[in-house]
């Protein structure tokens, strides 16, 4: 027994030195390696969120304008009216059809209402238990609550409403959500004027489109391009400006904005690659404002406001939550 005890103690001497000189080896090389990936890469614009206010209409090319310059790989594909890749493209027309085609009625529903009411709005419902204080207490509201029988004729008036208060309880995550989104730079119709890549229901009559969104679809000029997508981007800068603000729900708000992108796609109105597109320009915007140092005092003010009882102290554990399901 005493010879088992020994041989025990020897090898659990032997595994702890190796280890000890081990595990320090095997995590400075991953850290080595990490630090080698995440290491800024400057691109031909500089740096993205230096230059992320340069997506403007006046800036054009891959060089100057960063939002260009991040999608730039689409141009291997297509670019400037010109299918360069008609294998892929043709993949993507196909997976578009495919989604419009087996979309359940509550996905119509869904996407027909992401397609119309504020995305900031939107993303809401992520927030679970804690979205009816975050409408009470933002008043948040919208002039849309379920889709039509008929198609929306194309030139239909829907009241104008704003989506939140910044002058509300919870204002100053109000005002940094609209600080992230909705603005000159976070849009997506200067790359789309130069990739030129139609709808999928232009291509294909495969792709159905939404048929309450019918006549508003085939109404759209020419020049109402795919890629990027403009919804997904501004529902990824939504959902990840309200996730800084409110953490508690990260995981969830960023399914939603995954969500947003897919209603996209549901609908007829945009491509998985369009979809994708819109996902990195979101992403790349929010990701330039929380580095921002202009914006830490607002970025304080919506996290602080979140975690108050307007928000965290006011969860409504009887509110259905469409992200309960881990």
């Amino acid at each position: 027994m005493k010879t088992r005890q020994r041989t025990w103690t020897k090898r659990a001497a032997a595994i702890l030195s190796l280890v000890a000189v081990t595990l320090p080896m095997a995590t400075n090389v991953a850290h080595a390696s990490t630090a080698a990936q995440l290491a800024p890469q400057r691109a031909v614009y500089g740096y993205f969120m230096d230059t992320y206010k340069q997506n403007v209409s006046t800036y054009r090319t891959a060089s100057n304008n960063p939002m260009i310059g991040m999608l730039s790989e689409f141009s291997n594909y297509y670019a400037d009216g010109k299918n360069l890749d008609k294998a892929l493209m043709k993949e993507n027309i196909d997976k578009s059809a495919k989604i419009t085609q087996t979309r359940t009625p509550a996905e119509e529903e869904r996407s027909y209402l992401t397609d119309r009411r504020d995305l900031r709005y939107c993303v809401i419902n992520a927030l679970g238990p804690y979205a009816p204080a975050f409408i009470k207490n933002a008043n948040a509201q919208t002039p849309f609550h379920s889709m039509p029988s008929t198609p929306d004729p194309v030139n239909k008036k829907h009241e104008r409403v704003t989506w939140a208060d910044e002058n509300s309880k919870l204002g100053p995550i109000v005002a940094f959500m609209n600080h992230n989104s909705y603005t000159a730079y976070s849009n997506t119709g200067t790359v789309k004027s130069v990739i030129r890549y139609q709808r999928p229901y232009r291509w294909s009559t495969e792709v159905k489109p939404l048929p309450a969104l019918t006549k508003i679809m085939a109404a759209a000029p020419a020049t109402d391009f795919d890629f990027a997508s403009g919804h997904t981007t501004t529902g990824f800068e939504d959902g990840l400006s309200l996730a800084y603000a409110f953490p508690e729900r990260f995981q969830e708000l960023l399914t939603r904005s995954s969500e947003i992108g897919l209603d996209r796609v549901i609908a007829g109105r945009h491509s998985p690659l369009a979809v994708m597109g819109g996902r990195m320009a979101g992403t790349a915007v929010v990701a330039s404002a929380l580095n921002n140092p202009s914006n830490k005092d607002m970025m304080k003010k919506a996290y602080d406001a979140a975690h108050s009882d307007a928000l965290l102290g006011s969860k409504d554990s009887s509110a259905h939550d469409d992200f309960a399901d881990y």
